[in-house]
């Protein structure tokens, strides 16, 4: 079934850096050109520069924005808090 709604679509990651992330950037753009409400949310905690200047790039595209929580590597106390806005940006 097709519908005229478009997507609410949510990238997260842990790791702003390589590969896979230029692989999410150039995902939520082409989402973007076909009409669909984007977002990314990705670890505040790794990235340097680099992935904020391309963060701040693709910004102004994104109607549901960009948001950096600090996402471990292990499991950590703060999970819950950071699932829990996850389910927020997620529900709209």
């Amino acid at each position: 079934m097709v519908s005229d709604q478009p997507l609410r679509i949510l990238h997260v990651t842990r790791t702003p850096v390589g590969g896979i992330f230029r692989h999410i950037l150039d995902l939520a753009n082409g989402q973007v050109d076909r009409g669909h409400h984007v977002g990314i949310v990705a670890d505040s905690l790794t990235g340097g520069e680099r992935a904020e200047a391309a963060l701040a790039e693709i910004a102004p595209r994104l109607k549901l924005g960009v948001h950096r929580f600090a996402i471990h590597r292990e499991p950590f106390p703060t999970d819950v808090l950071v699932w829990a806005r996850l389910m927020h940006l997620a529900g709209g």
